[in-house]
C-alpha cells in the first residue's frame, strides 16, 4: 500500500493528481462544494487539507491519538476560519 489518494477524471479514466504525504492508510476522503479542496483522514492520526488543483497540502491537522475514520467539510456553516470548516471522526477516547 502506498498511503496515497488519487483524483481521476471519470470520463477519461486518467489520474489527474496523486496526493502523497500520509504515513498510514487513508480511510476517509471528502471534497468541499466547489471541488477546490480535499480532506483525507488516515490511520497515521492526521487529517490533511489539500488544494485539488495543485496537489499540495494546505494544512495538516495533528493531535489525535487514534485513526481518523471520518473527515468532511461542514457545508452548512459559512466559515470564517478553519475551526468551523471541518468535522472529524476519530478513535480518540474522552
Amino acid at each position: 500500500m502506498d498511503f496515497s489518494a488519487r483524483l481521476y477524471d471519470v470520463e477519461t479514466g486518467h489520474c489527474l493528481h496523486t496526493y502523497l504525504g500520509h504515513t498510514g492508510e487513508i480511510v476517509s476522503v471528502g471534497f468541499d462544494t466547489d471541488g477546490s479542496s480535499l480532506l483525507t483522514g488516515s490511520f497515521d492520526h492526521t487529517v490533511k487539507l489539500w488544494d485539488t488543483r495543485s496537489g499540495k497540502v494546505v494544512h495538516t491537522f495533528r493531535g489525535h491519538r487514534g485513526e481518523i475514520s471520518c473527515a468532511q467539510f461542514n457545508h452548512l456553516v459559512r466559515h470564517t476560519n478553519v475551526s468551523h470548516l471541518l468535522r472529524l471522526g476519530h478513535g480518540d477516547s474522552f
